[in-house]
């Protein structure tokens, strides 16, 4: 039988091993607040009041309602952009977080995208230049009336502007250099190269040393870096100097390029063969490949590829490198970060409800529309009416914004309807459609220009 302890030795031995864990209570963690708000045509989640210890951290996820897209973020009252969440972190202060949203011009779908401000075009007056007194050799069969420039030229910059003709009625114009020289056989001589001005308003840079012949062939001295072609509305493109230029009278832009096709899956009989090779010619989209060359009509672009191509068209201005990406999947180092920084900030690209671009993703073609129509628009031009919209069979499909755009672009002959009269607006926009859509874009751009 065990032995029993004492009464006393047993409450002893109780106090004694409750004693071994005891520890004076910890002192209470400091908490903070975080206010958190949401404008009208959203909400924040979570809202109102947040408290968050110290040290802590706290996400805050924003989210539009139908017919509303976020339009900017403040901590603190300093901007962040447009993000679709923001998270505070080793929290150790008091803390206000806000989010205002705008009401998509679009209709009430609940993805629809903001549109631009209402646009005026605006063309200030453009200084027309007095004809030069420089004799000419022989009489010139164009008009004495020097070419409008696409964009007006700085008054304090002094210019010599010289007419020179082509017996195939392309002659054209040369600023900015000596007067041109021409011989017995026609071929007009640029000493000091220039810039020539087509017919169709394209400022094609020369080089000094350049020469035009009776043809109207350009036989230019570059460096293997391309030739400079700068259209109407500021766009800008350097043409491959394996490409032989034509100035050429009845060509839209006022010249044509020829060059050899390199590409194994483009053949002359293709519908796109034609906008391909300007495309290629112009550096504004190139092949893939090593041993075998290809351009892959059939491949679709990226959003990202979209955003880049108009930002290389545009003459890939400038953008600040430390600015505040508005885009919640973009990265800063990622190839298509600036672009899109660029795109954002001219109203060309916007983020969904939830602060994302989808860079990676196909384009479909109502959004590469989209996008072409406001670069067009940022530019502050108005295109041109060819013919009446007659309507797509499938416009229902169409998005409110986007269907305001394939109205615009249809009349100006940019678009057409793929079989039985549809626009497929969901359907991922291809390579092939996309050289052609660059091509008819600038052909519209430089007759909206010319009226």
């Amino acid at each position: 039988m065990p032995k029993r302890l004492p009464l006393i030795a047993t409450i002893v031995l109780a106090l004694t091993a409750s004693s071994v864990n005891f520890a004076a209570p910890a002192a209470p963690a400091r908490v903070f607040t975080i206010t958190a708000s949401a404008g009208n045509g959203g909400s924040v989640s979570p809202s109102g009041q947040v408290s968050v210890p110290e040290g802590g951290n706290q996400k805050f996820t924003f989210i539009s309602n139908a017919g509303f897209h976020i339009s900017g973020v403040f901590v603190n009252g300093v901007p962040k952009g447009v993000i679709g969440s923001y998270t505070f972190t080793n929290v150790t202060g008091d803390q206000t977080i806000s989010v205002s949203f705008k009401q998509n011009s679009g209709g009430a779908g609940q993805d629809a995208e903001p549109t631009l401000p209402p646009f005026v075009p605006t063309q200030p007056p453009i200084p027309t230049p007095q004809p030069t007194q420089t004799p000419q050799p022989t009489p010139v069969p164009i008009p004495t009336q020097l070419p409008a420039s696409p964009t007006p030229l700085p008054e304090a910059e002094e210019l010599e502007w010289h007419l020179f003709p082509l017996t195939n009625g392309a002659g054209a114009v040369v600023k900015n250099g000596s007067p041109p020289q021409e011989d017995e056989e026609g071929f007009v001589y640029f000493p000091d190269g220039g810039t020539v001005i087509t017919k169709g308003y394209v400022e094609i840079d020369l080089s000094p040393g350049s020469e035009a012949g009776p043809d109207g062939r350009l036989w230019i001295v570059e460096d293997g870096a391309g030739v400079g072609a700068a259209f109407p509305g500021g766009l800008a493109f350097s043409i491959r100097s394996e490409a032989t230029i034509f100035l050429d009278e009845i060509q839209p832009f006022g010249y044509r390029v020829e060059i050899v096709n390199p590409f194994a899956d483009v053949v002359e009989s293709d519908w796109f063969y034609n906008f391909v090779m300007f495309a290629y010619a112009h550096r504004a989209m190139n092949g893939s490949g090593t041993l075998v060359l290809r351009f892959n009509p059939s491949d679709d672009i990226t959003r990202g590829m979209a955003a880049t191509l108009l930002h290389n068209i545009a003459g890939t201005p400038q953008v600040n490198p430390y600015s505040q990406i508005p885009f919640a999947d973009v990265a800063w180092g990622d190839w298509y970060a600036n672009p899109l920084r660029w795109a954002a900030s001219e109203g060309i690209a916007f983020a969904d409800r939830y602060g994302n671009f989808y860079p990676e993703r196909p384009i479909t073609r109502q959004d590469l529309m989209l996008m072409f129509e406001r670069f067009v628009r940022s530019r502050g031009i108005e295109l041109p009416v060819k013919r009446n919209y007659t309507g797509f069979a499938d416009e229902s499909e169409i998005s409110g914004e986007a269907m305001e755009a394939a109205v615009r672009f249809y009349r100006a002959g940019i678009i057409n309807g793929k079989s039985g009269n549809r626009f497929d607006p969901r359907g991922e926009a291809t390579r092939a459609e996309v050289s052609t859509m660059i091509y008819l874009m600038l052909e519209a751009i430089g007759e909206a220009t010319r009226t």
